[in-house]
């Protein structure tokens, strides 16, 4: 069961808690820029009420801009976004919230599209819709994302 919580979870609710953009530098129109990408999942205990248990996972998507072969102190921007993600359990045996935070890792994939999808927004608020956000997570980082580094 340890890749298989979407099997036995819900995504029930999401909201963003936290959202901070910097422009450090003018970047004109079609200029080029990379950007460095960090997603890291939490688990979150969840509090005692006699509401269905919904599990949390809080979020973090941390974006640096830098021009093509910059170093990070010559940013162009940063994007920084929590996001707090509520699962509730729909099928199976009740599942431990210590289980669930052992594997929330594998629910990387379902949750990357929701913070992609806000952070692009972000991006072409600022003017740099020029930076591309990969759409999916290889299966690499979708292993590592319980560890912090997703890309």
């Amino acid at each position: 069961m340890t890749d298989q919580l979407l099997k036995h979870f819900l995504l029930s609710g999401t909201q963003l808690v936290k959202l901070h953009a910097d422009m450090h530098k003018t970047v004109p129109p079609g200029s080029q820029c990379q950007a460095r990408v960090e997603v890291k999942l939490s688990p979150l205990k969840p509090e005692d009420s006699d509401q269905p248990k919904h599990y949390l996972i809080s979020v973090r998507l941390y974006c640096l801009g830098m021009p093509p072969g910059g170093q990070e102190d010559e940013r162009l921007f940063t994007i920084e976004l929590v996001i707090n993600l509520a699962y509730m359990q729909y099928a199976g045996e009740p599942i431990s919230f210590e289980h669930f935070a052992a594997n929330h890792a594998s629910l990387a994939r379902q949750v990357y599209p929701l913070v992609q999808q806000q952070a692009t927004s972000v991006l072409n608020q600022l003017g740099l819709s020029m930076v591309r956000l990969p759409h999916d997570l290889g299966q690499k980082e979708t292993e590592q994302s319980g560890t912090g580094t997703v890309h």
